[in-house]
């Protein structure tokens, strides 16, 4: 009798309880806009409040972001770790695929992602290469500007911390013409000194240097067509990685020969076209993005020249996608075909007595 009282009673509590309902999230990381809980692939979402609460001012902010996901970046090299499967840095051909804002990082050198004005960061996990190709054998990051509104708004910050952090950062936007064209600007400085010293050189060697804008054109000429215009910049001119021998007596200290350096430079841009009509929509997405890289490093960690490295990149890439969706009754489906250049300049030699 107690048993079937208290069964009642928690039947009881069940029913009183006020519904609990969750928030929608939509992606579009699957070439189409639709709530996270309807994607047939494992994904993880990190909203605009989400990367503000981990700091996450670049992919470095990523890490541990979601499960079986991990982050490298040194040396100019940046890649993603997804569920075990890494990528091959040597022959720049990275398997997890890297996008902002449709503009797709094809290589390992030079993925300098900031996270600035970010509305949020899709991560699809599992193969994906049926839409987006050879580059998403692991999965997929996705990350999507903040749309400008028609509401005014303005913001500054300054930021200061140890070895010497100094930058400056604003965001701004609104209406130019009201429901009709809508703009917003973003950009920062930052410099910060290094904490490897260099006893050979006398000398801090692994400062930063990094100037960043992005400005977001958004035109709404009839109800059913929207053209968005993102260009973003950045460069980058940073001191030598922070690297040691292992077995050195004080890790933050080394005697390096060589005064090691990373010059970059990024433009890229996407022009967004889409026209909706009902439940069908028609996209044309545009990409494109010139990087250049220059850097040196000293790959033997002595005061001898044994083994100096020299880097230099020069990288275009083009793309164009059309693709004709559907969202109703019946079904959701996507049709398109996507086409993509590549023009690529390597050089490296190595110094060596060896």
């Amino acid at each position: 009798m107690r048993k079937i009282l208290f069964l009642s009673a928690v039947a009881a509590l069940a029913i009183a309880a006020p519904a609990v309902r969750l928030d929608e999230v939509s992606v579009s990381a699957q070439k189409i806009d639709e709530n996270a809980s309807e994607v047939a692939a494992a994904v993880s979402v990190l909203d605009e409040k989400e990367l503000r609460l981990r700091e996450a001012k670049d992919l470095n902010g990523l890490r541990s972001a979601s499960s079986n996901l991990s982050f490298l970046q040194g040396g100019g090299i940046s890649l993603f770790i997804m569920r075990g499967v890494t990528s091959d840095y040597a022959f720049d051909s990275p398997n997890v695929g890297l996008y902002l804002d449709g503009v797709s990082y094809l290589g390992t050198y030079g993925n300098y992602v900031f996270l600035e004005d970010i509305e949020r960061i899709e991560i699809l996990k599992g193969p994906q290469s049926a839409l987006y190709g050879k580059n998403a054998y692991a999965g997929v990051i996705n990350a999507v500007s903040k749309a400008p509104t028609n509401e005014p708004q303005a913001k500054i910050g300054l930021k200061l911390g140890e070895d010497s952090l100094r930058g400056i950062s604003f965001s701004a936007g609104g209406a130019i013409v009201k429901d009709k064209f809508l703009a917003s600007f973003t950009g920062f400085s930052e410099k910060k000194n290094g904490f490897m010293y260099n006893e050979n050189l006398n000398k801090s060697d692994d400062y930063k240097d990094a100037l960043y804008g992005k400005i977001y054109f958004r035109f709404l000429p009839t109800d059913e067509l929207t053209v968005d215009l993102i260009q973003n910049y950045y460069r980058i001119a940073n001191g030598a990685q922070r690297s040691n021998l292992h077995n050195a007596a004080n890790r933050t200290r080394y005697a390096n020969g060589m005064d090691g350096e990373e010059n970059a430079k990024n433009y890229e841009a996407s022009l967004k076209a889409e026209y909706k009509s009902g439940d069908y929509a028609l996209t044309s997405l545009t990409t494109f993005r010139d990087y250049k890289n220059d850097s040196s490093y000293d790959g033997d960690h002595r005061p001898a020249s044994l083994l100096d490295v020299y880097y230099k990149e020069d990288r275009k890439d083009f793309t164009q996608e059309f693709r004709f969706s559907a969202d109703n009754a019946y079904g959701k489906f996507v049709l398109g075909a996507a086409a993509g250049a590549t023009q690529r300049d390597v050089r490296s030699s190595v110094n060596s007595v060896m």
